[in-house]
């Protein structure tokens, strides 16, 4: 009874600084590249704290907005702990502590969903709303299929406003095979994957070819692990990958070339839907970005595709301090499949 009073003064407390605007966007404007080709892409991703929003990750968050006046902010999904967020009360304002931040400065955000953010009373339906009430989310419930909410796309017109120059998808990974953790984690599913080649192909006869694309969702796909090099127990740098109790222990590194850092095993579903052979048979996607895995930095290419894992923004999980950031990227009209991306791990 103690800590059920507790939770409810902290969240009078809390509320107590919340401001949220409460009138729904009605108009969107297009993302569209600037007028010297560019556009920007910040990717925050596994904020995931409460209602109780740590001073240090508003200020680490605010500190890379100074330093990089993105265009777009993805938010990576596990944007909140729903399991500490508790009441959908919670869940409102913390995701509040970091939306304000944005609606203060005007800049366009979507997001995507992680395995942890409707693990309180909150369902993802409930927090889309929630987003929705923000005139800078330009995000959308999309494409929906059981529990999966946020499967949608946003195309990015060209600086002369003639046609879709990029696309960005932003797809639901889900949280557990089953929803049951014993299983491991999720992966996009069929349904979804048949909205996206199908919006994918609208997109290609709209414009008169495909139209070049970043792919953000939580979950990395299992053929992370055909990218990167299994090695010997003791390899210097090796992590160390064992999904089951019956599973056999094996050791990875990354391949010569890649960039960023693997320092902690990646974790993937154990199955697949098709994803990462749909969206290589569809020939758009340039790069499919994830979180979830909070310390890797890692950029590796396969098969024509670049598996792109962004740190974790946030102080309230198992990461040191040493390993927090966000990552940029930068496209250009002129040379899409050339985009740059960038680190900032201040």
């Amino acid at each position: 009874m103690k800590k059920i009073i507790a939770t409810a003064l902290a969240l009078v407390l809390a509320l107590g600084a919340f401001s949220v605007s409460v009138f729904a966007k009605e108009t969107e404007e297009a993302l569209q590249f600037g007028d010297d080709g560019k556009f920007t892409v910040l990717h925050l991703t596994d904020i995931q704290d409460t209602y109780a929003f740590k001073a240090k990750t508003r200020a680490y968050i605010n500190t890379i907005l100074n330093m990089t006046n993105p265009d777009l902010i993805v938010l990576g999904g596990d944007n909140i702990a729903g399991f500490g967020a508790g009441f959908r009360l919670g869940a409102r304002i913390a995701i509040d502590h970091f939306m304000s931040i944005f609606e203060e400065r005007g800049i366009k955000v979507a997001i995507v969903f992680g395995n942890h953010d409707d693990e309180g009373q909150a369902s993802k339906q409930d927090m889309m709303a929630m987003y929705e009430k923000y005139d800078c989310f330009i995000g959308c419930t999309g494409f929906t299929d059981g529990e999966r909410v946020g499967n949608y796309n946003l195309p990015i017109r060209s600086s002369d406003g003639s046609r879709d120059a990029f696309n960005i998808w932003l797809l639901d990974s889900g949280t557990y095979r089953n929803l049951d953790k014993d299983q491991g984690y999720a992966a996009v599913n069929k349904a979804t994957l048949d909205w996206y080649a199908e919006t994918s192909l609208a997109l290609e006869e709209a414009n008169g070819a495909k139209v070049p694309s970043l792919m953000f969702q939580h979950i990395i796909v299992p053929e992370i692990y055909d990218a990167l090099v299994e090695v010997d127990e003791g390899t210097e740098g090796a992590v160390e990958y064992k999904p089951t109790e019956d599973s056999e222990t094996k050791y990875y590194v990354l391949p010569e070339g890649a960039k960023g850092q693997l320092l902690e095993c990646p974790c993937p579903p154990l199955y697949t839907e098709g994803q990462f052979e749909t969206a290589k048979e569809r020939g758009d996607v340039l790069a499919i970005v994830t979180g979830h895995d909070h310390t890797n930095t890692f950029d590796v290419e396969h098969e024509g595709i670049r598996l792109i894992n962004s740190p974790c923004v946030g102080y309230a999980s198992y990461h040191n301090e040493e390993n927090i950031g966000a990552r940029v990227f930068v496209l250009d009209e002129n040379d899409p499949e050339d985009f740059e991306t960038y680190l900032i791990d201040t």
